[in-house]
């Protein structure tokens, strides 16, 4: 998460491509050319974490492998656009409940996690919802439309921090949800802390 922020903020959430594999490719980027922002580089990791989970059977000392996974199939489709795979994902998060009927016993010590970042996306997206309609109102009560270079006088639009969907998925809050592991605090290094892999004889 650390040396992602980094790259972000020497400048590369400026393009406008969008680029990865559909079912692990943020909402956003799938259902329009928005601008690439850090916040869509940790929902794609969510969907990285949640897939793995949810698809896969894991038994120490053999390769994973592949189960289905009927309720996110479509995810997969090659035939989708990827607006309308953009849709399916907003479905699902909107109607997200837990994800512990979907995930495989063998990664059943990632559930809280899972359950904590999806939670996250999910709360994004209904703040931005509301905010959006709060925006609506406030244009329509407003003589001049908002954006161009006026306000109205008594009050201006409703703030939000777009780029976290009002803090709901930052690296602050994806870095809380991934602090434990099966009831023990993880400590966090960045990639500076860590040094060199013969440092810390990581292979």
């Amino acid at each position: 998460l650390s040396s992602l922020r980094k790259s972000v903020e020497e400048g590369e959430q400026t393009s406008l491509q969008r680029t990865g594999t559909p079912p692990y490719m943020a909402v956003d980027l799938l259902r329009s050319g928005t601008r690439h922002l850090y916040r869509h580089d940790l929902e794609s990791l969510v969907y990285v974490n949640l897939l793995l989970c949810c698809r896969n059977k894991f038994v120490p000392g053999n390769p994973l492998e592949r189960l289905p996974q009927p309720k996110l199939n479509d995810w997969f489709d090659t035939k989708a656009t990827w607006s309308s795979l953009g849709e399916k994902k907003y479905t699902f998060l909107g109607n997200f409940i837990r994800v512990d009927s979907l995930i495989h016993p063998s990664f059943k010590d990632f559930i809280p996690s899972l359950n904590q970042l999806l939670d996250s996306i999910s709360d994004g997206f209904s703040a931005n919802n509301l905010w959006l309609s709060a925006l609506r109102k406030y244009e329509a009560k407003s003589t001049v439309r908002v954006g161009r270079g006026a306000t109205d006088a008594s009050q201006g639009p409703p703030e939000f921090d777009y780029e976290t969907l009002g803090g709901a998925i930052s690296f602050e809050s994806i870095a809380a949800s991934l602090s434990s592991f099966k009831g023990k605090d993880l400590e966090h290094r960045s990639k500076d802390q860590l040094g060199s892999p013969k440092d810390h004889d990581i292979i």
